[in-house]
């Protein structure tokens, strides 16, 4: 899996048009998923409740002990992958191991950590490593985590969820509200931010940190200088029909892939949110388990991950998901369309003939589809050397004139034309016998 750093997906496709595979028990995947980080040699790994896993692209492999030494447990609730290297794992009932170069390191109560969950990770500009745990905050001397709540004035021990913005300015979740530690200062600073589901902190790619809350929806925390569309205020996230939704990941176009309880759907414009809500019907641009996903979200077991080519990967109750672009795209036509007849059209266009009632659409740059009004039940096309397009449908002929179509009659009654070719006079047809 390792791979040189890639473009995001493309924007101008719906997920549907993206290659999807999915990774479920039966291909020896882990359910239940909690966590998904890509480490610097390229391997997948994947916090669950069943234990930790490795993932080449191939082969799923339970890490339970690494050239002897033991995991301390199976119970693994947070995974972090530090840009300097190695793996980080934190466990449901305490405790922390650092996997690097075939070597695990765990510590426990003797080297400072408590019994309690280990809630997260994350990394200050000068390389220390920070931990949330549900006891207090910890941080990392190299071979001690030291408790600096009291230092730090933390007002309560549970600390669900840290991260560091851009300016070097800490962040983290007390119970139900949010507190922040400038560089330089001594005491963390109350905010009047109040929490009131599960969260987390993600940050975009042009450093805006955001702030997830599983019931109140998004808002920026932190934001660079310059032009931004992110809102200090509250932005919910809401299907209609099924209720609060989630951000699960932000790529690096800034898109926001989000999770509902039947399936994933995809933002890719901030402003529209801003401006509209969140779309809703056939315009929305989803993937449900209808469609393929290996599970719903809503056990609240779902992870994401955008990986070093682009690729985005969704952990799910029911296993693992991963969506790249191909070399194929998938078009969508009307829902009845079939047999299909292609044709070039102009600049970087194809002119497609279904024999249906709708029967000719335009595909131009982004598969974006266009219905051409007039041909229909087309069972054949052919773009002559002048340019022109020739239709061959179950009732009649059309050909391009301009932005417009022709129709000609077909010289015999109820006889469809299979194939067309050019002759020095014009274009032959075939019609079935």
């Amino acid at each position: 899996m390792l791979a040189s750093p890639a473009c995001a997906l493309s924007p101008d496709l719906a997920i549907k048009q993206f290659y999807h595979t999915a990774w479920t028990a039966k291909e020896g995947a882990p359910t239940d998923i909690e966590g998904l980080v890509q480490t610097r040699d390229g391997y997948l790994w994947i916090g669950s409740t069943a234990g930790l896993f490795r993932f080449d692209g191939v082969r799923f492999e339970r890490i339970d002990a690494i050239h002897g030494q033991r995991l301390p447990s199976r119970s693994v609730h947070a995974v972090w992958a530090p840009p300097s290297g190695g793996l980080w794992v934190g466990y449901v009932f305490g405790g922390a191991s650092f996997i690097s170069n075939g070597r695990i390191r765990s510590y426990g109560e003797r080297e400072g950590l408590p019994v309690g969950s280990v809630r997260g990770f994350a990394q200050d500009k000068s390389g220390t490593v920070w931990l949330a745990t549900t006891r207090g905050l910890r941080r990392f001397d190299g071979s001690h985590w030291a408790d600096v709540s009291a230092e730090l004035r933390l007002p309560k021990t549970y600390a669900s969820m840290l991260s560091f913005d851009r300016s070097g300015t800490l962040w983290i979740a007390v119970d139900n509200s949010i507190m922040y530690l400038r560089p330089g200062e001594r005491a963390l600073t109350p905010t009047d931010i109040r929490l009131d589901g599960a969260i987390k902190f993600l940050e975009g790619p042009d450093g805006t940190l955001w702030l997830i809350d599983g019931t109140q929806g998004i808002r920026a925390l932190y934001m660079p200088p310059g032009p931004t569309n992110a809102s200090k205020e509250w932005l919910r996230l809401e299907d209609q029909r099924l209720g609060p939704i989630d951000v699960k990941v932000i790529d690096r176009d800034g898109t926001f892939w989000i999770s509902t309880p039947i399936g994933i759907r995809r933002l890719r414009d901030s402003t529209a949110l801003l401006r509209d809500g969140l779309a809703d019907g056939v315009s929305a641009d989803a993937f449900l388990v209808t469609d393929g996903l290996t599970g719903p979200a809503s056990k609240g077991f779902l992870s994401g991950l955008e990986d070093r080519e682009g690729n985005i990967w969704i952990g799910t109750p029911g296993g693992l998901d991963r969506f790249r672009e191909s070399r194929l795209t998938r078009v969508d036509l009307a829902a009845d369309s079939d047999g299909f007849a292609l044709a070039a059209g102009d600049g970087d266009a194809m002119l497609i003939g279904a024999d249906s009632r709708n029967g000719a659409f335009k595909v131009t740059k982004g598969s974006t589809v266009e219905a051409v009004p007039g041909p229909r039940e087309v069972t054949c096309a052919y773009r002559d050397p002048d340019g022109i397009v020739w239709f061959g449908g179950r009732e009649m002929i059309w050909h391009s004139a301009g932005q417009r179509w022709v129709a000609i009659d077909l010289p015999v009654d109820n006889r469809a034309v299979c194939s067309a070719w050019p002759m020095a006079s014009g274009v032959a047809t075939e019609n079935p016998r």
